[in-house]
């Protein structure tokens, strides 16, 4: 169960939230200065847990004291652990129930969290239904729904990045297309010889294609590393100076064959144009200027 209620610390609004937590919704809880067994127990006994947004602004850690005012005065709680927290910038507190009905005299409930082993969704809010009076508003959501609300909202957060994507596979291309280009204009009474040495055209277009597969082996192998390292400064970095709050850098295997896949075959779409081109230059005109 629990009662969300706006507070101000420090001159700023936080949002401090008193719940009687269930086993099932704490696992959700991510610690990042302790271990979830030693937060459960200090909360479990009248301590309280904050976001890590709230902690990076007050710079506090597990073990400190925190002074919230209530309706009977100031108070000190400690602080049971600081959690991940990615949806309030300012910050929010997690107060066992017991400690918020006495410290703010409440008992008002704005959010139940129901778990049943044996009835369905709809069983479920029809039990609800019949335990309380008609006239009173009850928003009943399922858990689904929430879960599939939240990963659209992270969808929409994150488009823009395959926007970015994108782009940058396009200017990839673009930018290894022109150098391709500059390089005939540059070699094209080197590219004359060879034909008058016997090369065929194709073997003329199978050298190009090969030399940018190259040029995109070499840029790939320099855009992981570079990559990771940006990665890095996004994710312990600029979040923490932006929103107070960081992301664990994961590194998978998927990203980054992705990333090798895009750039090569970028490289190699890139000098499709220039080698068939360069294979369908004469080679007599420029021999004869030599």
């Amino acid at each position: 169960r629990y009662r969300s209620r706006r507070i101000e610390l420090n001159s700023r609004p936080i949002t401090l939230i008193g719940a009687d937590l269930a086993a099932a919704s704490r696992e959700g809880f991510r610690f990042t200065d302790t271990s979830a067994e030693d937060a459960w127990f200090e909360y479990d006994r009248g301590a309280i847990l904050i976001s890590e947004p709230l902690a990076s602004r007050l710079g506090s850690s597990a073990g400190d004291f925190i002074s919230l005012p209530s309706p009977s005065g100031d108070q000190r709680f400690r602080v049971a652990g600081i959690f991940r927290d990615f949806a309030s910038e300012h910050g929010r507190l997690f107060m066992p129930w017991p400690t918020y009905k006495k410290s703010w005299l409440d008992e008002s409930v704005s959010t139940l969290a129901l778990f049943s082993s044996t009835l369905t969704p709809e069983r479920l809010k029809q039990q609800v239904a019949r335990l309380v009076p008609e006239e009173t508003p009850l928003l009943l959501t399922e858990a689904e729904v929430v879960y599939d609300e939240s990963m659209a909202v992270f969808e929409r957060t994150f488009r823009i990045t395959n926007v970015l994507r994108g782009l940058s596979l396009g200017v990839a291309i673009i930018g290894i297309f022109s150098a391709l280009m500059a390089i005939q204009l540059q070699r094209r009474k080197e590219f004359a010889v060879l034909r008058a040495l016997g090369m065929t055209r194709q073997q003329l277009a199978a050298l190009i294609v090969k030399e940018s597969f190259l040029i995109g082996v070499v840029a790939t192998l320099l855009s992981l590393p570079t990559g990771i390292m940006m990665a890095w400064v996004l994710t312990e970095a600029v979040q923490f100076k932006a929103f107070g709050w960081t992301m664990p850098l994961t590194l998978t295997l998927a990203p980054q064959v992705l990333n090798i896949s895009l750039g090569l075959s970028a490289a190699i779409l890139a000098a499709l144009y220039p080698a068939w081109r360069a294979s369908r230059y004469d080679p007599a005109p420029q021999m004869r200027e030599d």
